[in-house]
């Protein structure tokens, strides 16, 4: 390969391309570094107004703590009476189930006979409608398409 005129031209063009761009990337980070700098003397005036809520939130949440406390002994007898009601509740829902189970037991020979007799009657249906089918189709039809 020959280095002629052409590539020299080209060799120079391409490292006064390369110079521009790496002169833009390091002017984008000077332009950076000193908006962080000043950034930073911002945050600074903002201080004493976030020291002045970091405050008032200890404030409250010192507040809110005295009146949780004080009103402990209150809390307590509420969770008591609470509790008790919790326990009666369960054991009457105990109760009612082994009633339940109870009434359930009871009634299944009387359930056992409505099951019976429901597949009786289904039996005697898909009878009929197998005996009769354009009938039963007829039927099906009209209540479709009055």
């Amino acid at each position: 390969m020959s280095s002629g005129n052409v590539h020299s031209g080209k060799r120079k063009k391409n490292l006064m391309l390369m110079a521009l761009i790496l002169g833009w990337c390091f002017l984008i980070f000077l332009v950076t570094m000193v908006r962080l700098a000043q950034a930073h003397d911002i945050a600074k005036s903002f201080m004493p107004a976030r020291q002045q809520h970091e405050s008032q939130t200890e404030d409250t949440k010192k507040q809110w703590d005295s009146e949780w406390n004080e009103k402990t002994p209150e809390r307590a007898a509420s969770e008591k009476s609470m509790n008790e009601e919790r326990a009666s509740h369960r054991s009457e829902g105990d109760k009612t189930k082994a009633s339940w189970d109870q009434t359930w037991a009871d009634s299944t020979p009387a359930r056992q006979q409505d099951e019976h007799s429901r597949d009786e009657q289904r039996r005697a249906h898909r009878a009929e409608t197998d005996a009769n089918p354009p009938q039963w189709w007829e039927n099906w039809d009209a209540r479709l398409n009055p």
